[in-house]
């Protein structure tokens, strides 16, 4: 295999891809061209890809580490995969569909290196459209926001940048589209060895990252200076309230529709504690009756996968 470990690395780079060949060049040119490359490991970990994924990244890309599932172990399973192959100091998990701008990782770093407390940092996400080829001026993310129901949602997310989000700030979390992460606190809240919980297999395995590293005393934090871009679908409106709710999982899957109850589910079972549930409960317990109503409705109540 033409590939190697960089054992000076400063940023381990972990790209995780599910037949995402469509998106491999512009998110791997855009790590390419960051302003510390040389201090990078670079590693593609592939779930079992269907669409020659593998074989265009060993032929275009020789510097990268591959490494190729023979079954699909999900975001969180390969993105362990991913932190466990590298002892680089920092860690990012990086989806394929993300397009960097060259200064991202070194402005992340600079901001993390001010406090061994900050285990967790993201840049402005900003919406990129693949079919016309096109950055947007609508905002993905800008910091996960923890709301007293439980309900966890990207600040800003569906808003046109206006440089509203342009301060930086401590966050509750980050999104899991592009996060980096200080080893040391990962290695401190790992369970079972993991780092994030594999059981998750997709969706809401940042928002428990999050929260256990919240938990723990970590801090996170939003670096507007570090800008991407992400292909998420870029008709997303803003969610706000119940009714966002039911507006954002009428566009999801159901498929996605049962993984994303189900691992919010677990995240409480895992985490929320009874000082957290009376601190709020009305709260709480009103979001929880919606979405099993809903879960219901949708047919995705019972633990069974559609």
């Amino acid at each position: 295999m033409k590939s190697f470990r960089n054992k000076h690395a400063k940023l381990a780079v972990v790209v995780i891809g599910y037949n995402s060949k469509i998106f491999l060049k512009t998110c791997f040119d855009s790590i390419k061209k960051q302003t510390i490359a040389r201090h990078l490991d670079i590693i593609y970990i592939d779930n079992i890809s269907h669409d020659d994924s593998v074989q265009f990244v060993y032929e275009k890309y020789p510097h990268v580490r591959m490494f190729q599932n023979h079954f699909n172990f999900g975001y969180a399973g390969a993105a362990n995969q991913g932190i466990d192959l590298s002892a680089a100091p920092f860690v990012n998990i990086i989806n394929p569909d993300i397009i960097l701008e060259p200064d991202y990782f070194e402005n992340i770093l600079k901001a993390m290196s001010r406090s061994e407390k900050i285990a967790a940092a993201s840049g402005k996400l900003l919406r990129y459209d693949f079919e016309k080829g096109e950055k947007t001026n609508i905002i993905d993310t800008t910091g996960l926001v923890f709301h007293r129901s439980t309900r966890v949602t990207d600040r800003g997310q569906g808003e046109q940048d206006e440089k509203q989000y342009d301060q930086s700030k401590e966050v509750w979390g980050v999104s899991g589209a592009c996060p980096i992460y200080r080893r040391t606190a990962l290695n401190e809240i790992k369970k079972s060895g993991e780092a994030l919980d594999s059981s998750f297999f997709m969706y809401k395995e940042d928002v428990d990252l999050a929260w256990r590293l919240n938990t723990a005393g970590y801090r996170a934090i939003y670096v507007p200076k570090a800008v991407a871009y992400h292909g998420r679908g870029t008709g997303a409106v803003k969610r706000s309230g119940l009714f966002g709710l039911l507006r954002g999982r009428n566009q999801l899957s159901k498929f996605q529709k049962y993984y994303s109850f189900h691992n919010h589910q677990k995240m409480l079972r895992k985490n929320l504690t009874i000082r957290d549930f009376l601190s709020n409960p009305f709260a709480i317990t009103t979001y929880e009756v919606v979405s099993i109503l809903n879960a219901a409705k949708e047919g995705v109540l019972f633990s069974h996968k559609p």
